[in-house]
C-alpha cells in the first residue's frame, strides 16, 4: 500500500526530526542552545526538533527549551504574517517565490503549535526575500565553503534579520539548520573566480608512484613566483556582467590577479568586506544602490575606507559629483573614452607593480 503522511499530525516525521535536538544537546555537553533557527515550509522540521527539546526538558536533561527562529520566504510566508498580527491560525496564501521547496501556502496545525511554542518559550518568525536568500547562499559559500541549496540559505538570511531586529542578544548561543546541499549552488556562487591553477612541468605518469615528488629549486622558485602573482585581489562592482568580465580579463591578461565580480551594491559591499582587496573598480549606475551610495558605505566603514577605489562608468557627471568623486577615489574613467591599455597601466601603477617591457 501507499503510506499517507499526516504532516503535522503524523508520527514518523516528528520522531525522526527530534533526533536533531538529541544530537545537538549531546554535542553541547547536555546544554541547550539559546536559539534554534530553521527555514520553514509546512513546519514539520521545527515541530520535530521542538518535540525533542521538550522531552529532554521534561526528563531534566536540559534547563530550558530553546527559542525557535522560524524563517520563511516573503513570497510564501503565511506563518510570519499570522504571527506578526497575533493570529491563532494562519490564512492560506498563493506562493510566489523562486524557492519552490518552501512554497507551502497552507501550514494548518503546524503554525498553531509553533506559535504556542513561541508564546511559551520565546522566539520569533521572520520573512526574507529571494534576493536575501541568494546573497546568503553566496556569502556562506565564499566565507565558509558550504554549498547550500536555497531553502537552507533562507535560514541564514533569517539569522541576519533576527540579529538586525534585535531578537537575538549578544552572547546567546545560536544553532542554524544547514541541512541542504547542492553542487549547483556551489557553481552558481563561486563560478570560476576561486580556481587557482599551478602548472607543473612533469606529466603525471612521470611522477613517483607514491605521489611524492622532490621539486628542483629552480622549479620551486618558479612556482613561488606564480603564487606571488596571484596574491593581489581586485573587486569589480558593475551590474553589467559583460563589462565586469571584460575588465577582469584585461587585468588578468597582464598578471594573475584574483579578480572577484559583484553585480549589485549589497553583494559588492559584502565582497569587499570579506576579501579586503587591494583595489575596487566601481560602476556608478547600478540598480537599487548606486555607485555613490556604495562608495559612501565603503568610505564610512573603518574596515574598508583605506581601500583605493577607481570609478569606471558611462555616467555623465555634474561638477558636484565630479568633485565628490575626486575627493574619495583614485581616478574616474568614462566608458568608451579610454583605451584598455591605459586602464590596465593605471591599475598596475596603483597596485605598485612594475609593468616592464611587454
Amino acid at each position: 500500500g501507499i503510506y499517507k503522511d499526516q504532516g503535522a499530525k503524523g508520527i514518523t516525521g516528528k520522531e525522526s526530526m527530534k533526533t536533531i535536538a538529541l544530537e545537538l544537546v549531546e554535542q553541547f555537553g547536555w546544554q541547550a542552545p539559546d536559539w534554534y533557527i530553521q527555514a520553514v515550509s509546512g513546519g514539520i522540521g521545527p515541530l520535530g526538533v521542538l518535540k525533542g527539546f521538550q522531552e529532554l526538558h521534561e526528563a531534566g536533561l536540559i534547563d530550558r527549551v530553546p527559542k525557535l527562529g522560524i524563517v520563511q520566504v516573503e513570497g510564501c510566508s503565511p506563518m510570519v504574517r499570522a504571527w506578526e498580527r497575533g493570529l491563532e491560525q494562519a490564512e492560506p496564501i498563493v506562493p510566489d517565490t523562486l524557492v519552490i521547496v518552501l512554497s507551502t501556502g497552507k501550514p494548518g496545525l503546524a503554525y498553531q503549535v509553533l506559535k504556542q511554542a513561541s508564546d511559551q518559550y520565546g522566539g520569533a518568525m521572520v520573512a526574507v526575500s529571494d534576493g536575501d536568500t541568494f546573497r546568503a547562499m553566496r556569502r556562506i559559500a565564499r566565507t565558509e565553503g558550504f554549498s547550500m541549496e536555497p531553502a537552507a540559505s533562507v535560514a541564514f538570511a533569517g539569522l541576519e534579520k533576527l540579529l538586525n531586529e534585535g531578537h537575538i542578544q549578544p552572547g546567546e548561543r545560536v544553532v542554524v539548520n544547514c541541512s541542504g546541499h547542492t553542487f549547483s549552488a556551489e557553481k552558481h556562487a563561486l563560478e570560476d573566480h576561486f580556481l587557482l591553477h599551478l602548472d607543473v612541468d612533469a606529466p603525471l605518469a612521470e611522477r613517483p608512484s607514491d605521489g611524492i615528488q622532490s621539486l628542483p629549486k629552480d622549479n620551486l622558485a618558479a612556482v613561488m613566483d606564480q603564487l606571488d602573482e596571484q596574491i593581489t585581489t581586485i573587486v569589480v562592482i558593475d551590474d553589467n556582467a559583460h563589462d565586469s568580465r571584460l575588465i577582469r580579463r584585461l587585468l588578468q591578461s597582464y598578471k594573475r590577479y584574483r579578480v572577484f565580480e559583484a553585480h549589485n551594491g549589497l553583494d559588492g559591499i559584502d565582497l569587499v568586506r570579506q576579501r579586503k582587496p587591494g583595489l575596487v573598480i566601481l560602476d556608478l549606475t547600478l540598480p537599487g544602490m548606486d555607485g555613490f551610495s556604495i562608495l559612501d558605505e565603503l568610505k564610512g566603514d573603518a574596515r574598508t575606507r583605506e581601500i583605493p577605489v577607481v570609478i569606471v562608468s558611462a555616467k555623465s557627471l555634474t561638477s558636484t559629483e565630479g568633485k565628490h568623486l575626486r575627493r574619495y577615489t583614485e581616478s574616474v574613467w568614462q566608458k568608451g573614452n579610454f583605451s584598455a591599455r591605459e586602464l590596465v597601466d593605471h591599475v598596475i601603477g596603483l597596485l605598485g607593480d612594475n609593468m616592464g617591457e611587454q
